[in-house]
Order: C-alpha cells, then structure tokens, then sequence
C-alpha cells in the first residue's frame, strides 16, 4: 500500500475533537538523529525532538516512515486526534514496548492460535486461510466446535514461534497489530505476507458479524464507523511493515556473514571495510562508541538493544550475538552459548564489579525458581540491594529471563511493576476456589483427581486407603475424612489454581466458614446417588455470595440417577439467586453408571479412557435417547440463558443456532455474575469428567479483580495502594525442633499488596498499638509441602510465617503502606473483622482434661494455647479450685479428636472427662435504677442511672430460625449526662465497660453466661473529690453494687431464663424407609429426645427427610441409635442452630449433676 493511499483512508475518518488537545505546533520538519540520540530519524515540532509516551527518543529506521509520521502530526488540524496517528503509535510501541519485550509480543500472537476465530467455523475464506498457512509453515492448522480448543499439528506452534522471532521489532509491532485488529493470527499472517488484499482480510475479520448485519441491518454510526476502524488500523499495520522492509540497510547481508569462497584474510577484511561505509551516517560507530553507548545497532539482528561488555567481547541482549572488541568494524562472530537469561544475569555482575556498584549486603544477581507473572516462565533474574537504613529493609529485584518482565519488592511491602497490563494478565489468570461437599460426597477424591490431571502428583491418592495428598493430618488419614482447610497451587492450561479442600464433617463448619471468607469461587460437589443433602444445603448458604460450580459425582455407582440429582437442585437447595442448568449431558452404560459426557455447547460427545482417565476421546452421539435428551438439555440452556444475559438474547432470538463461543461467553457472564451455576457430571474415582470440570473452573468463574468489582464492599481492589492479607488457617508448632524454630505457619490470602520476606506486618484484628511482627518466610502450598518463595503477590494464597500475635480469621496489614490505604479499604477491614467475629458461634458443649503431673500441666496448658491459634471455636480456662482444663468445644467428635491430638502430636498423657453442655441465662424484661449514692466528705460527687434488659428478641428456631453469635451478643452502653463538666472521662468509661462486660460472664441464676443482655449507664454525673483514684474505686464499687441488685430483683420476679444450645438434626433415607422415619424414629425423638419434629417430607420420588430439633444434651448416642432402627439406610446431620429457652424444673430433672 503506498503512503498516498495511506494518507486517503486517514482523510476518509470522521473527525471528533471532544476532549483533545490543541495544537501547540506550527512547523513540522523531518531530521537526523545523532548516534548519542539512538540513531535513524526523527520528527522536529517547531524545531524540538519527538519522544515516545516512555520518554524515550524517537529514532525510526528510514526516512521515508519519518515522512509518514510527520504528515500525521501535520494533518492535526486545531486539535491533538492520537487515534489517526497510527503511525506515530506503532512506532512508539516498538520503541517503549516491543524492543524490550519481543518474546511476551510473539507469545501474544501465538496464544491467538488456540483460540482464533478462524479455527471455529467453516466458511470458506476461513478454510483458505487456514490452507494457507498450513501449506506455509508445513503443519497442521486444525478446527473445532465449542469449548474445546483446536487440534493443529504439534509442530505449528514452534513453526510460527521460529517466523515471528525473525521479524525484526518493527516488523513484530506492525504484525501484532494486525492480529489484535483482526483478532486472528491466522488472518494476520494471510494479509502480512500478502495472500490476501485489505478488504478481504478486513471482512474475513467479521464474518459472523455481517450475517447479523444482513438479518438485521447496518447501524449507521455503529458498524460503519468500526469498519473504517478497522481498515485505518490493518492498513497502517501494513504500511508501516512495508516501509521498515524496503529499507536498503535492512536488506542487506548481517555482518559478520561469513562467505565459503572468502579465503583471503585481507580480501575478507577490505569487504567488511566495505560493509561498514554502506551503512547509514547514523549507523556509523567508532568502537568506543560502541562500548560506550546503550540502544546501539547490532549487526547480526539488525535491532537496537544494549551492548554489554566482557573481556575481549561485546553482547547483543536480544540475539545474544557475540562481538570480539579488537576486531575492524562491528563484526559479530557467533551466537553466545549462554541463553538469554543467563547473559543477563552475567552481564548485570560483570557491570556491577566494573563500576564498583556493589555494596555491603547487595546480592548479585542469580537465576530463582520464580514464575514469571507475565510469560509464565519458570525463572527469573532475583538479586537485592540494601535501602539507606535498616529500618527501610532492602528491595528484591525480579527480571524474568525470557521476556524481560521486571518488578521490584521492597521488604516493607512497597512493590514498584515495570508492566501494569502484565500485572492485570496475571490476575486475570489466577482463579481462587474451593471444593465443598457433604461428608462422603467424594470432594476430596474429586480434588485428587484434579491434582492427577493437572500433573502435580503420579497417581491419585484414597481417602479410605489414607494416602490422600490433601488429607495429611494422622487423624485425617486414620478416620478418612478432611479437617483442615488444606490448600494447593497448582497450574490448569495457563491458569494459577489455588485450591482449598475443606472440612465436609458439621463440626469443622467453623473452619470452612474461615476458608470461605478468602475465595472467589467454588465446586460443590454433589452425591449422585443421593442428591442434595444436609450439609450441602448449608454449604450452599455459606458460598452463596461466590460463582459456584457443580459436579454431580459417584455416578458409576450402581443406584445413582443423575436426574434424581439434578431434580433435587431445584427443589432441595435453599432459595438462591443462583440457577443451576446442565451444560453437559451424561453418556451411560446400558447397564447404568457413566461412561462419558456430551458438551451441550457443541453437541461433541466424549469418552474417557487410558488407566486414570487421561485421553479425551470424541464420539458421536448415536443413541436416540441420548439425541433427544441432548437437544431437550441443550434447548433449556440456551432459554435459560436468552433469558438471563440481553447480549445473547438479541443473538438468540436473531439467529436461533448460537456458537459455541457465544454460548459460552454467556454462561460466563452470568456465573461470575452469580446468576447461573453450570452443572457437570462425573466420577472422581473412575476419573470421568475431571478435565471438563477445570476447564469449566477456569472459564466460569471469577478471577481476583472481578470478585472484587462484585463484592467491592467486601474485598478491596487487588491492584490498589497498600498490603492487606487475611490469615485463614494458623497451624501452631508441633514438638519437633525445626518446626518450633520455625513457628506458626500462617495460611493467607493476599487482598491487596503483596508480602515478601522481611515485610512488616501489623494485626489488625488484635492491635497492639506501635506492635508488629516480621515475615520471615513466604511460602507456596502444596498439602503439606511448604515451596519457599521471595513475595506473595496480590490474590496469591499462600502461607507466611514468622508471626506470633495471630488467630485463625485475623486482618494484617503492612506497616510500611497503611498510610495509602483508602478510606474504602480500611472500610473493607473493618467490616471483615467484625464480620468474623459475628460468624464465630461459641462452643456449645465442654469437659475436663486432667494430667497426671505439674509438668504435664504445663504442658497441656502450652498444647491447648496453640491448638486455639489454629481453632478459634475451641476454648479452654483453669478450675482454679480443682485445677482441671475445662475445655469448650463444638461437639463431641470435635473433643474428642482434640483429644486424640494432644495424647499423640504433644503426647500428653490427658484423660478426658464426661461431656457437658454449656448453658446461657437471659433476662426476659427490663429493670432500672437510679443511683442515691450521696458521695462522701471530700468533694464526690456522683449520680447515675442503670438498666438492665434483653437487647433483642431471640430468634425462633424450630421456624428455622438461625441464629449466630451477634443473636446472644451482650452490649454495654455508658451515656453521659447533661453538664460536660460531670461527664466520665474515656479512660473512666473503657474501664467501666470492662468492668460491667465482665460481671455479664456470670448470670445469677445458674453461674452460666449471661446472652443477648443490654447493660446502660446513662445520666451519668461524676465530679471527682481531691482523691480521685479513691473515687474511681468508689464509682466502680457503686455501680457494680446497683448491677447485682438488679439481677437479684429479676431473679426474684423469675424473669431470668436458662437458655440451653439447640441442634438441627436431618435424617435422610430412601423413600422405602418413610414409614420408619414417621413411627419409631420420629417417637424415639419426642419422647426421649425432648425434640421439636418436623413432618417427613420428600424432595423427590427417591429421597425422603426428617428435620427436628433436639437439645444438644439429648444427643449423646443418637446417631448409633438411628443407625440401628433404619439399618444403616440413612446419613444424619447435626448442626449447631443457637440457644432456645428450657424449663428450670426440667433442667433440674435433667442435668443436676452439671452444676
């Protein structure tokens, strides 16, 4: 294309000069630069050099491109219009980006191969194109049908890869552009190497847009303002490519080309004399100036990057060409040996020993096990640099080795990033799950199997055989479940997967409420074989606010019914904005059990073979059961989704048939959106559908910056000012020395910020003021396995350690960046902090350990301590009068692995006690008083008032009333009267408060807290004497005096009540066993139970369930009891739901012997 074809499409583009600069310029003239100004050709506006947004000069490579781009500055007629300037952009782009980043600019393009439009679809331009490139590089472009990506022959990518890294950067920006323009690599490279004309390309690019547009119309204003959009910026590319190439000093020969027939040394050197004078007046260099200057010519690649020297020798650090210093002229003799990063890391030390750069506790450079964020290379470039003071810490400095990224962590927490588009790209790739099930669902081998697939572990380990890799406490493996929160990193195609496998058992609900609070997305697995169960309903409550995936499981299982499953998502989970829709179609054996899968995006069958399930075969759907179940599954996808999203709505109901593509687009926007949850199927143990339910992770759910545009209220910007991370599992030292030197291993999620060693953390959640703890150690999970890492970056999960002051749940902040926190992040803390104490219900049942020595006890005391580190639903205190540990806890298997844990992590040996429950007293009216006290002799003066009252009704929860701590909360409210000069002063009222909140530990009636009370102090008139700590004593006497009065006189009028913890219990069986859940399990409940019972109700024509609700001092033995009436048929939850009033006489009948 020439330039006045060039400048005819600018002219053609409307123009709009809202919000534009004026010009500033009136000449506009082309000139020479320099060698100290980078060499090549430069624009003078009224006589002053161009730069680059970077600030870099403008040197272009021929002075026909100079021409070009200063007929764009010259056209801006009035106003600054970068957007037709293409010219002037593309060359800044090479100068600031591509020549400094050439290998994340070909990975770009490359990554377009996957996913190219041009590969999805059979029109005819589109299978020529694709012929083309196929017969160029001699490989194998392949197609295919919704999400699954094209199969193209395993040596295409490296055939394009060896193309594209011969272009020279201005020819890999030209080209880059074209493919972002026609978003199609395979379009790009038919245009670029001139197959085919701009208008074809250009309509090549937006095939399925012009059938839209012939159904529909041409909007005008809209379509043909894109196009000529599209145009400008294809025909520029393609400019700006032919003008770099037809450059004479291009063409020519590299130096240092060596001639077979060239046997005359002299010959040889008069030749490359020769060379030297063809090169442009710009080009020519003295060889001091050679070694002298950065951003020189190099002459075997023909790209302007620094020369380093070593020795005898110079280096070129984009092709690693080697130039022997002593010889005539720029000759560049070889290759270098060494890769690119390892001639960086080279270069970087022999520089720092020449200029004496190094100093006392600087590094030099080395090569890490550091992914880069950008390129996803497994190493980079790490050496440090110690600050002007201690104080300030030392900053690590990151390069990768292959595309150059670069970043930087100072110890204190301050990150600086050379790459901010790199930085959202690798958010963008991260996805933070979790996998919740009900106990025995299958969760933890689903996860296993996910490892297995994802290559992180040889085969897959068994929760029953206890090798599980996500399953390694002892107790874990010896009782076959999960208890911890275990996490993992692991890589799915070009996504970072951090898993947390958590705790299916009801009484571990504490700890995945934690896990929770630090994900932005989840996969909730579903029992085939018996649907939606107890806990599941629960488990969708708690992610209910987090785009869900769900795999229905165990359909190899003879017995499970896929259609049982997902009838009971629609009629047995709690009411949800979220609904669930398949969007694939199970494939069964004749015999029943799952055999494969149908994708309902592309109507693609698939089968899953080889030993763990590894190899994706495609198969027809020939069955005509499976066709029409097929298209009946498929059409209610598509109507639920036309329904849901208006973008496809209007394609929907245009076109009817929908691509892949824009089915899929749709399910995404409406997953992260939480307004649809894709359900898949499968069997983890028969390794069935595990690859399709990660690639369904990494498509359907939110990554770290849109969690954070969701739940702005809730989780602060990954990318903004500051360091905010949340501990969501603290393991506290066992015994063993290296594990007591190193200290708490602290589980995280990094909000915002990041965390390197070294950094200053402060707790937020327990604040001591001017305290906080340094990080000695960053770490990435995998099960047990700690991998050391140099930072945690922002929506890393991973573990710190090094910090003391911390509980399970706890905010931290970076010392070093709390000053640049927003007043919406510190909002964001604060709500997270009280949002973890409201969620946290109190141990509702407690018993004593004993020891048999001194020693012993301090033993336990010390076990007890850390293990509340790790659990704070577990709580402990001293009998000062039998010097028992009396220890609270959320039921008897949670105490009872507690003690398990004690006799063999501490070996400790404890005996444990008989369980007991703990009880709360409420006040069900109001009392108050005023206070005559008259103060004394020496100038007290003091009057008040005091009430006391429930501060809320208690919620009902046999009507299904639930109910957290904040329901039982106590509050403290102190009022100051009408005179200022008589008003407490804060330290007075801190005191008091502490005092009165205090006192409501113990309740008059059975020594038992008090729950839900209101305490107020108001009219408040205090006026100290000449002693005043004396009057401060007598203050705090008085008003815990009138306290205790009012207590005794709600005692006395009997409107103190004895508040006992209620359990949800729900009894699931097959239909067979109704009759049994209505006659003897039902009466047993009653009768001997004390229960509130529901009526037996039926979610499908399968399944029917019991609900009642049973003091949890009736539920010792019960779950033995109801294994033996129903034969083992049926599962039973039991779930904490809060307190409910019971009868004194009752309780005294019941339970004397607690008190």
């Amino acid at each position: 294309m020439s330039l006045r074809q060039s400048r005819r499409l600018l002219a053609a583009l409307p123009s709009n000069t809202a919000r534009m600069h004026k010009r500033f310029y009136d000449v506009v003239k082309v000139a020479r630069n320099t060698s100290e100004e980078g060499g090549g050709w430069t624009v003078l506006l009224d006589g002053k050099r161009l730069s680059t947004p970077a600030k870099h000069p403008l040197a272009l490579p021929t002075e026909g491109l100079a021409f070009a781009v200063a007929e764009e500055w010259e056209r801006q007629d009035g106003f600054i219009r970068p957007h037709f300037m293409p010219l002037m952009a593309l060359a800044a782009t090479t100068i600031d980006l591509t020549v400094r980043d050439m290998g994340s600019v070909v990975d770009r393009n490359l990554h377009y191969l996957d996913t190219d439009l041009t590969c999805y679809g059979e029109y005819p331009e589109w299978v020529d194109y694709r012929s083309f490139v196929s017969k160029k590089f001699d490989c194998v472009i392949g197609s295919c049908k919704g999400i699954s990506l094209p199969k193209h022959s395993d040596g295409a990518d490296a055939a394009l890869r060896a193309y594209l890294s011969t272009l020279t950067p201005w020819e890999l920006t030209a080209f880059d552009a074209m493919t972002r323009s026609a978003k199609s690599v395979i379009i790009a490279l038919n245009y670029y190497l001139g197959n085919t004309p701009l208008q074809e390309a250009c309509r090549a690019s937006v095939l399925e847009e012009l059938e839209n547009r012939g159904k529909w119309g041409t909007v005008e204003g809209d379509h043909d303002v894109s196009d000529r959009t599209l145009k400008m910026a294809m025909a520029s590319s393609k400019f700006f490519a032919e003008e770099i190439t037809s450059s004479e000093w291009l063409k020519r020969r590299p130096l240092g080309y060596k001639d077979p027939a060239e046997k005359d040394s002299s010959e040889k050197d008069a030749e490359l004399c020769a060379e030297e004078s063809e090169l442009p007046e710009w080009a020519k260099v003295s060889k001091e100036e050679y070694f002298r200057y950065e951003n020189m010519f190099c002459g075997y690649c023909g790209s302007f990057y620094d020369q380093r020297q070593k020795g005898q020798y110079s280096m070129c650090s984009r092709c690693g060409a080697k130039r022997d210093r002593f010889a005539t002229g720029p000759l560049m003799e070889s290759h270098a040996v060494l890769d690119y990063g390892e001639m960086k890391v080279w270069m970087k030390n022999i520089i720092d020993e020449e200029e004496g750069k190094e100093k006392k506790g600087d590094k030099k450079m080395a090569l890490v096990d550091e992914e880069c964020p950008k390129c996803k290379n497994p190493r980079m470039a790490f050496w440090t640099q110690q600050l002007r003071s201690a104080d300030e810490g030392q900053t690590v400095f990151y390069e990768c080795q292959k595309c150059g990224y670069r970043f930087n962590v100072n110890t204190s927490g301050r990150r600086g990033l050379s790459g901010g588009p790199a930085v959202v790209e690798r958010l963008r790739m991260i996805r933070n799950i979790g996998v919740f099930a009900h106990v025995d669902a299958g969760k933890t081998s689903t996860t296993e199997r996910m490892l297995l697939h994802a290559g992180e572990i040889g085969q897959p380990g068994s929760v029953d055989r206890g090798t599980a890799q996500m399953d390694y406490l002892r107790q874990e493996v010896e009782r076959g479940i999960s208890i911890r929160a275990a996490a993992m990193t692991f890589k799915w195609a070009d996504y970072t997967i951090n898993l947390v496998d958590t705790p299916g058992h009801v009484e571990f609900g504490a700890e995945v409420q934690r896990a929770v609070r630090v994900l932005d997305g989840a996969v909730v697995v579903i029992d085939g074989t018996a649907g939606v169960q107890a806990q599941t309903r629960t488990i969708w409550k708690q992610t209910d606010h987090l785009p869900r995936v769900i795999f229905v499981n165990k359909l190899d299982i003879e017995g499970a019914s896929w259609e049982t499953a997902v009838r009971s998502l629609s009629t047995a989970l709690p009411q949800s904005i979220s609904q669930p829709v398949m969007i694939q179609y199970p494939l069964l054996h004749p015999g029943g059990g799952i055999r494969g899968t149908v994708d309902l995006l592309t109507r693609q069958g698939y089968l899953y073979r080889g030993e763990y399930g590894e190899v994706l075969s495609e198969v027809r759907v020939e069955d005509e059961d499976d066709l029409d179940g097929v298209e009946k599954a498929r059409t209610e996808l598509l109507e639920v989704l036309a329904i849901l999203d208006e973008i496809f709505a209007e394609e929907y109901f245009g076109q009817g048939e929908m691509s892949a593509a824009s089915v899929s687009s749709a399910i995404r926007r409406q997953s992260v959106g939480r307004a649809l949850v894709p359900v898949l199927f499968g069997s983890a143990i028969s390794n069935i559908g595990i690859q399709h339910l990660m690639n369904s992770i990494a498509l359907y759910l939110s990554n770290p910056m849109e969690a954070a545009r969701d739940r702005h209220h809730y989780l602060p910007d990954p990318l903004a000012e500051g360091t905010v991370i949340e501990a969501f599992k603290v393991i506290p030292p066992s015994t063993d020395p290296e594990e007591e030197e190193r200290g708490n291993v602290v589980y995280c999620r990094i909000l915002s910020g990041n965390v390197a060693v070294g950094t200053k953390l402060r707790n937020r959640t327990r604040e001591r003021e001017g305290e906080y703890e340094t990080a000695s150690g960053v770490y990435r999970v995998k099960a047990s396995e700690l991998h050391p890492r140099k930072v945690l970056l922002d929506g890393d999960i991973g573990v710190v350690t090094g910090l003391q002051n911390i509980r399970s749940g706890d905010i931290l902040t970076a010392v070093d960046g709390e000053g640049r926190l927003s007043e919406a992040c510190e909002a964001i803390i604060a709500l997270r902090k009280e949002d973890a104490k409201a969620s946290e219900l109190p141990g509702v049942c407690f018993t004593t350990f004993t020891s048999n020595t001194r020693d012993n006890d301090e033993r336990l005391r010390i076990a007890l301590q850390r293990m509340m580190l790790e659990d704070p639903s577990l709580d402990f205190k001293v009998d000062t009068n039998t010097g028992q540990f009396m220890v609270w806890g959320m039921g008897d298997f949670h105490l009872d692995l507690l003690r398990d844990r004690i006799e063999t992590e501490y070996q400790i040996p404890a005996k444990m006690g008989d369980l007991r429950i703990t009880y709360r007293e409420y006040l069900s009216e109001a009392f108050a008083l005023t206070s005559s006290s008259p103060g004394h002799d020496l100038g007290l003066s003091m009057r008040f008032m005091m009430s006391v009252g429930p501060t809320r009704d208690l919620p009902v929860l046999e009507e299904g009333g639930e109910a957290g701590e904040s329901a039982y909360v106590n509050e403290v409210d102190i009022v100051d009267g009408v005179d200022a000069e008589t008003t407490l002063p804060e330290e007075l009222k801190a005191e008091l408060r502490e005092l009165l909140c205090d006192a409501l530990t113990m309740g008059p009636l059975k020594k038992s807290r008090m729950a839900a009370t209101h305490v107020t102090l108001s009219d408040v008139v205090w006026k100290a004497g000449h002693d005043s700590s004396s009057d401060t004593a007598v203050l705090k006497d008085e008003v815990i005096r009138m306290y205790h009065y009012l207590m005794r006189m709600a005692k006395k009028k009997g409107s103190i009540k004895i508040l006992e913890p209620i359990v949800q219990v729900t009894i699931s069986g097959p239909e067979s066993i109704r009759g049994t859940l209505s006659g003897p399990v039902r009466s047993e409940l009653i009768r001997n139970r004390r229960a509130h019972v529901d009526p037996v109700e039926s979610h499908d024509d399968f399944t029917c369930e019991l609900v009642a609700y049973v003091p949890q001092s009736k539920m010792k033995g019960y779950a033995a009891h109801v294994r033996a009436t129903t034969g083992g048929r049926t599962t039973l939850q039991a779930v904490p739901m809060g307190y409910t009033e019971i009868d004194l006489d009752t309780l005294n009948d019941e339970l004397y012997d607690d008190f």
